[in-house]
């Protein structure tokens, strides 16, 4: 029997984690802003501090084996996913569809939104 995935993980603005992954861990921003710390680099005879950022639909690949921390540049929520949890290419893609679909489904209603508002208050429809 095929285990259910963990939750999303939901952090609020100025929060942070630090997490050990394994290499190949995918990190898959769902919404919000996350800046992701991994470990840092030996470059040209010294340590550099990685950082990148994540906007919502982003999906980032860990390459190596270690402590990353997630922090949340303002509300998010992303979900982990571990490189031995039998996670494939599918679910990885099904997980951005759905991503997708929410995002088009806030955009419309964002758009109605704006469109009543220009119509005025006489209007219906």
């Amino acid at each position: 029997m095929k285990t259910p995935p963990p939750p999303p993980l939901r952090l609020a603005r100025d929060e942070s984690q630090l997490l050990h992954v394994a290499a190949g861990t995918l990190l898959l921003v769902h919404d919000g802003c996350i800046r992701h710390d991994g470990p840092p680099r030996w470059l040209d005879g010294r340590w550099l501090p990685t950082q990148q950022r994540l906007d919502a639909g982003t999906c980032q690949r860990v390459d190596d084996a270690g402590w990353i921390r997630l922090t949340a540049l303002r509300d998010s929520e992303l979900r982990i996913i571990v490189a031995n949890e039998e996670a494939g290419l599918l679910e990885l893609l099904l997980a951005r569809l759905r991503w997708l679909r929410s995002l088009e489904i806030r955009k419309l209603r964002e758009e109605v939104r704006a469109l009543r508002i220009l119509a005025g208050p006489g209007e219906k429809g």
